[in-house]
């Protein structure tokens, strides 16, 4: 497996975007000890301090292109498996990207897909975990959380080994049923924050592609592949975070 360190990067998205157009080999994995540029979804800022996990996997996968959008949720099982088998600690997984702990965001993943030279598509899996002892802007204390686990070359290599397995993960698809498990929002009302409106619903499911299936308070029914979500009441802005 090719993992290539550097001590700083302005993204390590970017630059594994950069090795997989000029037609590097699946799995190609690169790590930062921290970001200059770092990005979260929706071009958010990413925050990357010296002290996490910071790292992006090339995968070429061979499912119809429809199907790509379940790599996010299946990275996010990834790292939720990984965490419990090194730390014992079973995050929360908030649709469709993000781990929690204790209503703290831990983690989050950005997947983006391109082509390379020879017109083959590719994604690339971007990973922010908060491990170590991470010294984060105190403008995040109230939504940001950090794991007290030090190895980190030891959390990605564990990450890659169930990232390595997705083939038979997605034909089986029993992995999903552990992702929704680690769902708590699920049967909550929530608040869906698409690109030009909020509404309002009933978390019901995360489908077999990976949607978020929502009631509004219209009844209206919906299979959402996109946008986020966030909680009402006394964790409603909990969710919310750079990453």
């Amino acid at each position: 497996m090719d993992i290539r360190y550097f001590k700083t990067l302005a993204s390590t998205n970017d630059t594994a975007k950069e090795l997989a157009v000029s037609g590097a080999k699946e799995f190609l994995t690169v790590v930062a000890d921290e970001q200059t540029k770092g990005r979260g979804r929706m071009g958010r800022e990413f925050v990357s301090p010296i002290g996490g996990a910071y790292f992006s996997t090339l995968l070429r996968p061979t499912q119809p292109f429809d199907r790509w959008g379940l790599f996010t949720p299946f990275a996010a099982y990834a790292v939720r498996r990984a965490l419990l088998d090194l730390t014992g600690v079973a995050p929360d997984i908030k649709w469709v990207n993000d781990l929690l702990v204790e209503g703290k965001k831990i983690c989050g993943i950005l997947a983006e897909s391109s082509l390379d030279k020879k017109g083959g598509g590719f994604l690339i899996l971007g990973f922010g975990i908060n491990i170590g002892n991470q010294n984060l802007p105190a403008a995040l204390s109230e939504t940001a959380g950090c794991l007290p686990y030090h190895d980190r070359d030891a959390l990605i290599r564990r990450v890659l080994f169930y990232l390595c397995d997705y083939r038979r993960q997605m034909q089986s698809m029993h992995w999903l049923d552990e992702y929704r498990s680690a769902c708590a929002f699920l049967g909550k009302r929530v608040e869906v924050i698409e690109k030009h409106r909020r509404r309002f619903g009933i978390a019901l499911d995360i489908t077999e592609t990976g949607a978020l299936s929502v009631c509004f308070e219209d009844d209206e029914r919906a299979e959402l592949q996109g946008g986020e979500i966030s909680l009402r009441g006394a964790q409603a802005d909990t969710f919310r975070h750079n990453l």
